[in-house]
């Protein structure tokens, strides 16, 4: 994804190929008619995530969590391990609004794990905090 973002080349016909079975359901999946709706008006339509609080324990439209990804106004400048099972993903916003952090709470979240702290504006909040503000 990385890569992909760096190069401007996203391909949404090869994402679902990449995503393992099991993980899938943690996805909602569009019919192709609401799909082809939805690549109508895809370049006049602004899809915000808002806090990201709002976007824990959310199933989200599995093409539009990449497709935001890939819209989305930043740098995606590392995905570290940092730990044992513990990893920190750094983007580097390039103007406001950029897009927010909700397609990868929902990446995280799908593949089973879970956001403990999101920094966003410079300050740090934990899981905790971002539940309690919905």
């Amino acid at each position: 994804m990385k890569l992909d973002k760096e190069k401007d080349s996203f391909d949404s016909k090869e994402w679902p190929s990449l995503v393992p079975d099991d993980v899938k359901p943690a996805f909602d999946w569009p019919s192709q008619e609401d799909r082809q709706r939805w690549l109508a008006v895809i370049n006049s339509t602004v899809t915000w995530y808002g806090d990201p609080g709002d976007n824990l324990n959310e199933k989200l439209d599995f093409y539009r969590v990449f497709e935001s990804i890939e819209e989305g106004e930043y740098l995606l400048t590392s995905w570290e391990l940092i730990g044992q099972n513990i990893a920190e993903i750094h983007i580097d916003p390039e103007a406001y609004p950029y897009g927010g952090v909700g397609p990868f709470i929902a990446l995280v979240e799908a593949f089973g794990f879970y956001v403990l702290r999101v920094n966003e504006y410079g300050k740090y909040r934990t899981r905790q905090e971002l539940l309690a503000q919905r």
